[in-house]
């Protein structure tokens, strides 16, 4: 006798064969793919097959659509060469390398090593509002001059004296809002800015010689590829490449699994994204959740801190190793997506690839875990911990569990909010919820209009 689970599909199985986002065969296809990558795995605790089932029947669909979409845009647009951005890209860029062929399309995918502090400090032409806002990060985060002074690479001896002048006595203290309305121009002191200059071309010249042997300057039509979410790295890049004088003339185009109201474009530089954008972020707002698709992608290699010259090769220079990752299941829900990627290719003919194309209508599965997670889910994927910040320090839980009062405080910072909903166990966790997707519009907004006051784009 057949166990009732491979006769019936779950909830996210039914959405995917349901849900009007692509030709109903293809449905059929994916929604049956998912189910039988699903069932081909039986863990020996609830954690690791939480981690399989997501993989199955969340994260490779989403993933392989996104890729699929943006396969065709590269085609459409004339792209040649397609640079899938570390680390999240990896994942990606073995889906597109398993989906290139059987969608008829001849293009090259590479995987570079890059990271927002590898990039924006080469990437500084003349400190402008742009470098004040990667190193302040947006006016609500909490920050230090202790932190920021890091990024720049400058101890507090050598700037004590603009220190004292902008009545920063403590550099570990968090500052004030009025402070860092203040301190924007304590970047443009004559002193402080030619030490980042000085700082910034040291950088720059191992950088952009990376750029250049990866082929970015080679004339091939490319385009760059993450999940986003302001799109930093490539207009960090984008601008590297303007300053060695080997920028295409019609700008770096980018694809992104979203982008939001905070991002920021290089001149004539063009940001194509598939779930959603500034323009439909408010309808989109409960897909606009930044830290599950970042650990749906999570790998155990090293951030890329740095570049070096290593046997007349510039080599990139890696954190350690994100043991947590694989210790929590990260190889795990890598396979799974694999799992579904090439089953899914050996199913579908290839004239549906060809012919067909999927609509961000296939996040509805995405929206069902982010926003309505099993307990099981909530625990598995809550506990997670994610560094948020550029270096990535003080890793936190994406869901912690928490009392009610800190409900708001939560709104401030880099979580799963649901997530933590549902482990803490709150009462009316759908109202609540709810509440939040409303609140996560007013949040955004409220972001918005604090960095587009401090900072001019």
């Amino acid at each position: 006798m057949l166990d009732r689970s491979y006769l019936i599909p779950n909830r996210y199985e039914g959405v995917l064969n349901t849900t009007p986002w692509t030709d109903p065969m293809i449905r059929s296809v994916f929604s049956g793919v998912s189910r039988v990558t699903r069932l081909s795995y039986k863990a020996s605790d609830q954690h690791n097959q939480v981690i399989w089932n997501t993989g199955a029947n969340v994260i490779a669909p989403l993933y392989v659509s996104f890729v699929w979409w943006l396969l065709q845009q590269a085609q459409a647009q004339n792209i040649r060469r397609l640079y899938f951005m570390a680390r999240d890209g990896l994942i990606l860029k073995e889906i597109a390398d398993i989906l290139a062929p059987v969608c008829g399309l001849d293009i090259e995918n590479r995987y570079i090593y890059v990271s927002r502090q590898s990039l924006l400090y080469p990437s500084i032409i003349d400190v402008d509002e742009f470098d004040v806002r990667w190193l302040m990060w947006n006016p609500l985060t909490d920050m230090s001059m202790e932190k920021i002074l890091r990024r720049l690479e400058i101890s507090v001896d050598m700037v004590q004296k603009e220190l004292n002048n902008f009545g920063i006595e403590n550099v570990s203290r968090s500052l004030s809002f009025i402070e860092k309305w203040r301190l924007r121009k304590f970047f443009f002191e004559s002193r402080v800015k030619s030490l980042i200059l000085e700082r910034a071309q040291k950088h720059y010249e191992t950088a952009i010689v990376y750029l250049k042997q990866e082929g970015l300057a080679d004339g091939i039509p490319f385009a760059l590829v993450d999940l986003g979410w302001a799109a930093l790295s490539q207009y960090a890049i984008s601008r590297m490449l303007d300053k060695g004088g080997c920028r295409p003339s019609e700008g770096v185009r980018g694809y992104y699994l979203g982008t939001n109201w905070l991002l920021w474009k290089y001149r004539n530089d063009t940001v194509e994204s598939f779930l959603f954008n500034p323009s439909n972020m408010i309808r989109q707002m409960p897909l606009v959740q930044y830290e599950l698709p970042e650990i749906f992608a999570v790998i155990d290699h090293g951030r890329t801190v740095s570049y070096e010259v290593k046997n007349d090769r510039v080599v990139p220079v890696l954190s350690k190793s994100n043991a947590a990752a694989k210790e929590w299941g990260s190889d795990i829900q890598r396979s799974s997506v694999l799992t579904f990627t090439r089953e899914v290719v050996a199913v579908m003919p290839k004239h549906y690839w060809r012919k067909n194309f999927p609509s961000a209508r296939v996040a509805k599965i995405f929206d069902l875990f982010c926003n309505r997670p099993s307990r099981e889910e909530a625990e598995t994927y809550g506990r997670f911990f994610h560094g948020a910040d550029i270096e990535e320090k003080n890793p936190q839980e994406i869901s912690p569990q928490v009392s009610f009062g800190d409900f708001f405080k939560m709104l401030r910072g880099y979580y799963w909010v649901t997530g933590s909903v549902i482990r803490s166990r709150w009462i009316c966790p759908s109202l609540i919820i709810n509440i939040f997707i409303l609140l996560n519009v007013f949040r955004h907004g409220v972001l918005w209009f604090f960095d587009s006051l401090f900072y001019k784009r």
